[in-house]
């Protein structure tokens, strides 16, 4: 099910909804799903378009009512504020998904969002907890076999034990980072290392 196919049945619900005081049908999962997808395929090229529809996986969000639609609503919100610099604004938002990804069950998403989180915390300046949050993802992640956001997870806690001055334990994590991505054409997490751009 495509984005548009999923924001067009949602918006006929939103009409029955309306008109009938009586809901109709809870919608599925899917349709949260894809509308984080195209928030993803915004961000950060366009992040007024994703902000509206962040506020619209909000209200997505309450009507599916399931713990992974609300964790994935703040997980992108948190998203959007981090990708335009506004870190305290993301911090609760993370705190958030967090909570509700844990309701769920749903590991590999956690393990996404912590790392982000661990990012938002060190340009917070929060470094030892952004450590923490991201030993917690590298962990999850490798029991899901995410081999994709691994590296992301080793440039996070890189970045944070720079800003401790631990510059052999952050060149450590560097060489994992590259290491993992051994004959992939991914090396966002590295020259976005020390960008505000998080690691959606």
């Amino acid at each position: 099910m495509n984005f548009w196919t999923c924001w067009s049945r949602f918006v006929i619900l939103k009409a029955n909804v309306r008109l009938f005081p009586i809901p109709i049908s809870r919608p599925p999962t899917e349709l949260v799903l894809a509308l984080t997808s195209r928030i993803r395929e915004l961000l950060p090229k366009d992040p007024e378009l994703a902000a509206v529809l962040t506020e619209s996986n909000f209200l997505l969000a309450s009507h599916v009512d399931t713990p992974l639609a609300w964790g994935l609503a703040h997980q992108w919100k948190a998203h959007g504020f981090m990708n335009t610099k506004k870190s305290l604004e993301a911090k609760p938002l993370y705190q958030k998904a967090r909570e509700f990804f844990v309701e769920a069950g749903a590991d590999g998403e956690l393990g996404r969002s912590l790392c982000a989180e661990s990012y938002n915390l060190t340009y917070l300046s929060e470094y030892e907890r952004a450590l923490e949050l991201a030993e917690w993802a590298q962990t999850l992640l490798e029991e899901a076999g995410d081999s994709a956001y691994l590296p992301r997870v080793h440039v996070a806690r890189a970045n944070a034990f720079i800003r401790l001055n631990r510059f052999g334990e952050a060149l450590d994590q560097y060489d994992q980072a590259l290491e993992r991505l051994a004959g992939s054409d991914d090396f966002f997490p590295l020259h976005r290392w020390n960008s505000t751009v998080p690691p959606c």
